[in-house]
């Protein structure tokens, strides 16, 4: 569970909200499936908001890189 305080003004909160989420992850095959039941093709996989660099098995944020059929 998150716990989030949103600030405007220095040290003035004018909202608090919690928030929970399930997440997992994606095993590389999973998502290659799922863009081609949806009419893309797979390209290939970088970090994410780096596209110009190379993804391994340390990197934690991914961009799935495709293109539509």
């Amino acid at each position: 569970m998150y716990h989030f305080y949103m600030v405007i003004e220095k040290n003035v909160m004018v909202d608090e909200f919690e928030e929970t989420y399930a997440v997992r992850f994606f095993f590389l095959r999973e998502i290659q499936n799922y863009l081609a039941e949806n009419g893309f093709t797979f390209l290939r996989m970088c970090p994410f908001l780096s596209a110009e660099e190379k993804a391994d098995e340390k990197t934690w944020h991914l961009t799935a890189i495709s293109q539509a059929k």
